[in-house]
């Protein structure tokens, strides 16, 4: 409780008088207790505000973790523009539990997507699932189609919820 009070006058205070003093497009911050994302409609705003918040923050004595803080080419134009420069498909970050990505729809139009983390080894299937009702069932892999609609279809709702939060905190940002 006290990290989110600090951090609400080191960084958001902070953040959204450097949106309103320094940024020339849209802008929007998103925190969750000492974990946030900004995303940045110009590259330039995006490298200058990375620069300011180092120094922000060296006044105060936070750190920005090294392997987490990186800029990423993220948006509607960001598959479109790595080709164009021969580069692979856009990056993916994690945030909030998952792994946020730019996807498609059928139609072809930019859609933020969101998957669950996935582990960064595999591992080995376990040998039997809990089904809702508590009761331990032995499955095989040929058997795990008849559970896996039950286990995920809580997180097809979430991933939804997700996006579409994702969604109105963009338009909120933009008014």
């Amino acid at each position: 409780m006290l990290a989110n009070v600090y951090l609400h006058y080191v960084f958001d205070l902070w953040a959204n008088q450097w949106r309103a003093r320094h940024a020339r497009g849209d802008v929007v911050l998103v925190r969750f207790a000492d974990d946030f994302v900004a995303g940045f409609q110009h590259r330039d705003d995006a490298e200058q505000f990375l620069v300011d918040l180092r120094e922000r923050f060296a006044q105060f004595n936070p750190e920005l973790a090294a392997e987490k803080t990186r800029l990423i080419e993220f948006g509607r134009y960001a598959a479109q523009n790595r080709a164009a420069r021969g580069d692979r498909r856009p990056q993916t970050f994690a945030f909030l539990g998952f792994t946020h990505m730019c996807a498609t729809t059928r139609a072809g139009k930019f859609k933020p997507a969101a998957t669950e983390f996935a582990p960064r080894r595999r591992q080995r299937p376990p040998s039997s699932v809990v089904v809702g009702t508590g009761v331990e069932r032995e499955t095989t892999p040929a058997s795990w189609g008849a559970v896996s609609p039950a286990r995920v279809g809580g997180s097809v709702l979430l991933l939804d919820r997700a996006c579409g939060t994702w969604n109105a905190l963009v338009e909120h940002a933009r008014v």
